[in-house]
């Protein structure tokens, strides 16, 4: 039949595509409703006919997320319309195959419901079942996935993954010198002073924060890199990837990203060293190539301004002054912990009243500009918000489809090791703030799920 044949799952794909570049115009918000309601219907069609397409959509409207007002307290995005389409479109594909494999299910159905018990019985309600929201949508991304794809062309990673990075690197490393992209690309109100952190001009791209731009490139740049060094195979590709996506982070200024990238650049040569080869002129010619490329950054006056002030913070007495605000959040998070052990605080984003009584009660530092993520951390946040129950459950759920992906997986498959170290140094970054809580924590798990499924197609 017509709907299924290959013409069609294109031209679906090629309109919902147009659709997000259209919400990048300046239309009236009627019509941007219009297009959101349209992208739903269409992306669940495409889930059901074509999977593969679906997939690749679903990431490009993550990635190029828009968000619209429909109410006054209720807005929704490109990412949770991506989100729920694959959800309908797996129900509908692979109901018979979940239903038979419904012992999976038992522990993220117990979270939802526990999430709802404490959002039932907290300050806020509304906003601690959107808090609960935040921290399962990323799980409900990879079980959605891992029934909806029977497996990832290893293509995929080198025609879209990598090469969609690269755009949003480049968009970002522009917008550090062209003020007319940061109108294209316009942050949320509440994050311009990250954007702009005492008059340094951060690169954050297509994203909501600089932050979330050096969360998002740490798997390709790891990806990229691990290619590079073990094959001879698209040498010049993979060396230009590395050093854009380089360039992009070093100007978010984002110190978590950096340390992270470090640690696991090592992890990555160990890992290649041990497994594989290692070639050794293509390791010389990176040396090469990234000192000269920082030599050059360096020379550039604002981008040496901008690296010097972001790297003086950290020896300056406000920036002292901010870490120990963070370690004191460390220290008030345990202490409510400890007091409702059980079922935690839930969340305060919306009713002024129950943030003063928090804030007087615990002195919680910088709660007013971070209400839902001020421990910087994703994991004490959960415990926080929905005691050590929900912190218990959030883990065993994390660990479960670990296992679910590695039973799936070649442990002699270099791309599958190299995606899988990404997902770990994304675990690992959830430790130093909760941007991953949010939206970023889907892309968490669509990395583990490519990590399974690119397997199936590569065991090289």
């Amino acid at each position: 039949m017509f709907y299924k044949s290959r013409w069609f799952a294109w031209t679906l794909s090629i309109i919902l595509v147009i659709i997000i570049a259209l919400l990048y115009l300046k239309i009236p918000l009627s019509i941007s409703k219009l297009l959101f309601i349209v992208s739903l219907f269409l992306l669940i069609t495409l889930s059901i006919i074509s999977p593969d397409k679906a997939f690749t959509i679903f990431f490009l409207y993550f990635i190029f997320e828009r968000r619209i007002d429909l109410l006054s307290s209720l807005t929704i995005s490109t990412t949770e319309i991506g989100l729920l389409s694959i959800i309908v479109g797996a129900i509908v594909k692979e109901k018979w195959r979940i239903i038979y494999r419904y012992r999976l299910f038992i522990p993220i159905f117990l979270l939802i419901i526990w999430f709802i018990v404490i959002s039932i019985t907290s300050f806020d309600r509304i906003a601690t079942l959107k808090q609960g929201i935040r921290y399962i949508e990323g799980f409900l991304a990879f079980f959605a996935l891992y029934f909806l794809i029977d497996k990832i062309d290893i293509k995929w990673i080198f025609r879209i993954f990598l090469p969609v990075a690269c755009i949003t690197c480049i968009v970002g490393i522009l917008q550090v010198f062209l003020p007319i992209l940061r109108e294209v690309f316009p942050p949320p109100a509440y994050n311009q002073p990250a954007v702009l952190l005492h008059n340094l001009v951060r690169a954050y791209s297509t994203f909501d924060h600089p932050n979330y731009l050096g969360v998002f490139l740490i798997p390709p740049f790891l990806i990229s890199l691990g290619i590079y060094l073990s094959t001879k195979d698209r040498r010049f590709i993979m060396l230009s990837e590395i050093i854009i996506i380089a360039i992009a982070v070093i100007l978010s200024l984002s110190r978590g990203s950096w340390i992270i990238m470090a640690i696991f650049t090592i992890v990555i040569l160990c890992i290649i060293i041990k497994k594989h080869k290692l070639i050794i002129s293509n390791l010389l010619i990176l040396l090469t190539i990234v000192f000269i490329t920082l030599t050059s950054l360096v020379s550039i006056p604002v981008i040496r301004s901008n690296i010097k002030g972001r790297i003086s913070e950290i020896k300056s007495s406000s920036q002292y002054y901010m870490d120990l605000q963070r370690l004191y959040n460390f220290k008030v998070a345990f202490k409510m912990i400890s007091e409702k052990p059980i079922s935690g605080w839930g969340s305060f984003s919306d009713k002024e009243s129950n943030i003063e009584y928090i804030r007087d009660k615990f002195y919680i530092v910088d709660f007013a500009k971070n209400r839902w993520g001020w421990t910087h951390n994703l994991y004490l946040q959960v415990a926080v918000d929905f005691g050590l129950v929900g912190f218990i459950l959030f883990m065993v759920v994390l660990i479960q489809i670990i296992i679910i992906s590695r039973k799936g997986m070649s442990k002699k498959g270099l791309l599958a090791l190299l995606i899988l170290s990404s997902f770990i140094a994304l675990l690992l970054r959830a430790t130093m703030e909760t941007v991953i809580g949010r939206s970023l924590f889907i892309y968490t798990n669509i990395i583990l799920v490519i990590s399974n499924k690119i397997e199936r197609n590569d065991r090289g």
